[in-house]
């Protein structure tokens, strides 16, 4: 195809961030057209020539890692004697520093002020971070995402400020999760879902020790019995519309009737 006919996919902008038709290929990625044609210009802080850049009050650029770089250290003040309690705030500052060693100014920016409520959650939750367990963790937080819990879990982990388990964060988290749907069953029901959680976990030990893998799916698996006992709890549902209150008083239609429901 020639040139005029030829419109190549849209491609993430190294420069600006934007999804635009590339116009340049680089060994570090796209440039959009609007970024190929800007000119040079010299970051007053790093001193390096580039197109990417913000201008400044004074008549200067910076470019686009300076330009952050401003903005991150104004946001760290500004956070500073703003959080729960002296504790939270050390942590929270040493959140911030690991991730600025790691990942650009830009992304930590974003960081400082939506993960500053996790913090401030963690103060609340915990008198000082010798309470911070794994155990406790994910009793207190196993109902958010771990996209939202994820990152805090490993980094309290990293540092010393708990002992991280065998166990995944995933599947810990499933773990309680499962606990937490047994908790708000009806009295008539709680107990005997609860021994037929305990079976599978049993299964799970013998299948564990004889070699089969904590990654495995399949019966043993939190992934599966998080997905069963959600059934349950659904039809534990089923049968209190129905006015039965445990299941001593349920009978093959009532199972069937369930099943053909759903």
């Amino acid at each position: 195809m020639c040139k005029k006919c030829y419109t190549p996919a849209p491609k993430k902008c190294i420069i600006c961030g934007r999804v635009r038709t590339p116009h340049q290929r680089t060994s570090k990625g796209h440039i959009c057209e609007d970024c190929y044609r800007r000119p040079l210009r010299e970051c007053s802080m790093c001193g390096d020539h580039k197109t990417g850049y913000k201008k400044t009050e004074d008549g200067g650029y910076l470019c686009r890692e300076c330009y952050y770089t401003v903005l991150l250290d104004q946001s760290i003040e500004n956070v500073k004697g703003t959080l729960v309690s002296d504790w939270v705030e050390k942590l929270f500052l040493e959140y911030i520093e690991d991730k600025r060693r790691i990942q650009s100014s830009e992304i930590v920016w974003k960081a400082v002020n939506r993960d500053k409520s996790l913090f401030d959650m963690l103060g609340r939750d915990f008198k000082d971070p010798s309470e911070i367990t794994a155990e406790a963790f994910w009793k207190a937080y196993h109902r958010m995402t771990r996209k939202r819990t994820g990152q805090l879990y490993a980094f309290l982990g990293d540092r010393g400020y708990m002992e991280l388990p065998k166990i995944s964060s995933e599947d810990y988290q499933r773990y309680y999760r499962i606990m937490s749907y047994i908790e708000t069953l009806p009295a008539g029901f709680k107990s005997p879902i609860h021994r037929y959680f305990q079976r599978f976990l049993t299964i799970r030990e013998k299948k564990l020790s004889a070699g089969w893998k904590d990654t495995d799916h399949g019966t043993g698996s939190y992934a599966t019995m998080e997905s069963v006992i959600k059934i349950l709890k659904d039809f534990v549902s089923y049968l209190s519309e129905l006015g039965i209150n445990s299941f001593t008083e349920i009978n093959i239609h009532h199972i069937d009737d369930y099943i053909a429901s759903h």
